[in-house]
């Protein structure tokens, strides 16, 4: 046989025996695969990921299965795991050994609470006891009575021979020589205390000849003043925040209502353009007049407004309880907002306001209202004319109020259509009222 021959011979014998390994080859991996679908197919299959509330007596078995398999399967769980619950898998508080993305509150799986669950409520403070019916109306009328406490205080310190506050002695609890806002105990440094009831408190009601000017009484005349030496352009811009912000919305519409010109001045935003409500016809002799209504005196918003408004207005005025405060020293006036509580007096951890035990604004806010309200009824009486008669005045507001009932009765009393009798009876400002006993009122 020539040597090609030999050559193919020997090529087609090698190929056959290639193809023959190739096919036993294959046949065992097929057989390999076949039996690996096979064992695979008889695991128990994954749950859902979504749940629903309703779960089936199948699911919650699969479950278990799955959980006891992936315990016993895994290599990194420790012999005292193989006993926990499968709750316990799932749970978002128990990190995973071999991915720090299963810990992750976001990535990991919710931990779901049942209503069963002993779960804290963050708003639950335990179990108080519950008053009775008496214990209740007796708090609600102790916080009545210690606001209606703060507007007497009030009106004492503004007129104390007036409307004295006594207390149960006879002597008076407001003098017309104390010099802060908080009075609400008698005190006296230099020992004269007797002496000065003796000139004074004891003194009958209605003599005021010898009776010195309160400084709180001085104050308001100086407000006073300031607000009628503006033009008849200007206007008043009450300033404010949280609920002094809310009581100076209130005296913008006393204001309003009375013919006087007023506007709320937020005092965030007036930072970040409402600068323009303050009056610029005249940079050199501005025209407005602002309020500034902290009962502490050293808000901080107010005191970033301060310096940026004192050179564009005409006058600033400070409401608070203290004149001697950072805020009301930095301003041209000051309207007493006390309470009537001397501060320096209480125990320590109680405040002003008419619950001791919380500084929750109440009695501080009462005295704000109160305050404006005898501003702005002062102003007008003192535009329309102070010895105007009352039906003049009714007009005078009719035109800023025509609208609801009270628009409707007083539209019917210009023309003369069923005037009440208390409409046309004299006032009785003038007249003193009664000394008011401090036990009645406390």
């Amino acid at each position: 046989m020539p040597p090609i021959d030999k050559t193919l011979e020997s090529s087609r014998t090698l190929l056959s025996s290639l193809s023959s390994f190739a096919s036993d080859r294959s046949q065992d991996m097929a057989q390999q695969a076949y039996e690996f679908l096979s064992q695979t197919s008889t695991r128990p299959q994954m749950p859902r990921r979504r749940r629903s509330s309703a779960s089936t007596a199948g699911d919650a078995t699969g479950l278990q299965q799955l959980s006891t398999l992936s315990l016993s399967s895994s290599p990194l769980s420790s012999s005292s795991d193989s006993s926990a619950p499968p709750s316990l898998i799932f749970s978002s508080t128990s990190p995973s050994p071999s991915s720090s993305l299963s810990s992750s509150p976001s990535l990991g799986p919710t931990k779901r609470f049942s209503h069963s669950a002993a779960v804290p409520d963050p708003l639950s403070l335990g179990a108080p006891l519950q008053p009775n019916s008496v214990e209740l109306a007796k708090y609600a009328s102790d916080i009545i009575r210690n606001e209606a406490y703060a507007l007497l205080a009030l009106a004492a310190r503004l007129a104390p021979a007036a409307y004295p506050l006594l207390d149960d002695d006879g002597a008076h609890v407001v003098r017309a020589t104390d010099s802060s806002s908080s009075a609400g105990t008698d005190s006296s440094d230099d020992g004269c205390e007797d002496s000065d009831d003796a000139a004074y408190a004891k003194s009958p009601v209605g003599v005021e000849s010898h009776v010195e000017e309160s400084r709180t009484n001085q104050a308001f005349r100086n407000v006073v003043t300031l607000i009628q030496s503006m033009p008849r352009h200007g206007k008043i811009l009450i300033s404010g925040i949280g609920k002094s912000g809310i009581v100076a919305r209130k005296m913008v519409a006393t204001f309003c209502s009375l013919g006087i010109q007023a506007a709320f001045l937020h005092p965030v935003e007036a930072l970040h353009g409402d600068l323009g409500l303050i009056c610029s016809c005249s940079p050199a002799s501005p025209c407005d007049t602002v309020f500034l209504i902290s009962h502490s005196g050293a808000t901080a918003e107010l005191m970033r407004l301060l310096p940026i408004v004192r050179p564009r207005v005409r006058s600033l005025i400070a409401v608070t309880r203290d004149p001697d405060s950072v805020l009301a020293s930095s301003c041209h006036g000051w309207l007493d907002a006390g309470t009537g509580v001397n501060r320096s007096g209480l125990p320590k951890a109680t405040t002003d306001e008419a619950d001791s035990a919380l500084p929750a604004p109440t009695s501080s806010v009462v005295s704000a209202l109160a305050i404006g309200d005898a501003l702005a009824l002062t102003l007008s009486r003192l535009r329309t004319g102070w010895d105007a008669d009352s039906k003049r005045r009714r007009e005078d507001f009719y035109h800023c109020h025509p609208g609801g009932q009270l628009g409707i009765q007083l539209g019917r009393e210009g023309r003369g259509v069923d005037m009440p009798s208390s409409a046309t009876s004299p006032t009785a400002g003038n007249k003193l009222q009664p000394a008011v006993r401090l036990a009645a009122a406390v």
